[in-house]
């Protein structure tokens, strides 16, 4: 399932030079992130509260700068989940400048079309970022199947399939 989620950015996230510190980017992924399993009805506070037996930490991130991000800066947030295995999945995200017409209050869109043909409709990326996640035990920290709750997230039919390599 892609996923849009709108916003301004604020002075607080910017660095000396007046642009997104680099760091933040990823923070505002996470942000993202939350409010895409929120929309899927999947409870955050119980989902990353240190009582879940299945936690499902960040094992890989990584982020792309294109384009400058200012304080006032009103951005739309695409992600899409990809499943990698059993117990892995990661999230791809895409930062552009929200279209005219979009809300620049926190807003979230699910969107049935995949990623790829939502990036279409922009101009390039103001940065891209993607997150690798495991599901593991709490207690044992070894690999688990991903919470069915989660697994229904990533099974969405407009999912992004992996590809067959």
């Amino acid at each position: 399932m892609a996923f849009r989620y709108c916003r301004t950015i604020r002075f607080h996230e910017t660095d000396a030079a007046g642009v997104v510190y680099f760091a933040n980017v990823l923070t505002l992924c996470h942000e993202a992130y939350e409010a895409a399993l929120g929309e899927a009805f999947i409870d955050v506070a119980d989902f990353f509260s240190t009582s879940n037996p299945l936690p499902i930490p960040i094992v890989h991130a990584e982020a792309s700068y294109f384009k400058p991000l200012r304080c006032g800066d009103k951005i739309a947030i695409t992600l899409a989940p990809l499943r990698l295995t059993p117990y892995s999945y990661e999230v791809r995200y895409t930062l552009t400048y929200q279209q005219s017409g979009q809300q620049s209050r926190p807003e979230t869109h699910l969107l049935t079309q995949s990623l790829s043909a939502a990036q279409s409709q922009n101009e390039r990326p103001l940065a891209t970022a993607l997150t690798r996640h495991v599901c593991i035990d709490k207690t044992t920290r070894q690999k688990q199947i991903i919470d069915p709750r989660l697994d229904d997230w990533l099974n969405e039919p407009a999912a992004i399939a992996a590809p067959d390599d």
